[in-house]
């Protein structure tokens, strides 16, 4: 039997979670700088976002869709890579705007993932710069 509910997480919880997250996410875009595929400036803003305490709970739009748009809900925004997860929580640290430069949104979204026991299980999503989810943990 499917277990639809998205639990609550208490403060203590969300905290360890996203500070969890957001080491993983370092890691991730460490690798990703090594690798090419991001500079150091991304990983420059990302870190300004963070210091900023620009993160927010809510709805998320992936990079490729305009952020002027925020009507959807994340699951449908994100229906297939959510098929077999609710989410509980959303995290975004996301660079200030600039007209002249594309935008990048490093995301991390904590999930409860479906399952048969009453175990509370939670995976972690990243948006990355190219524009597509990767789980990470």
């Amino acid at each position: 039997m499917e277990n639809n509910e998205v639990y609550e997480l208490d403060d203590v919880t969300v905290d360890r979670l996203v500070s969890e997250a957001f080491n993983i996410i370092q890691e991730s875009i460490q690798i990703d700088l090594e690798n090419g595929n991001i500079t150091e400036k991304d990983i420059n803003e990302f870190n300004q976002a963070v210091e900023n305490d620009s993160i927010y709970q809510g709805i998320i739009r992936p990079p490729m869709y305009s952020w002027s748009d925020m009507d959807d809900t994340l699951e449908d925004i994100l229906n297939d890579e959510l098929e077999a997860y609710n989410y509980a929580e959303v995290y975004i640290a996301r660079p200030a705007e600039n007209e002249n430069e594309i935008e990048h949104v490093f995301a991390v979204v904590l999930l409860k993932i479906n399952n048969t026991d009453d175990e509370q299980k939670f995976a972690c999503l990243k948006w990355n710069p190219e524009g597509y989810a990767e789980m990470l943990v």
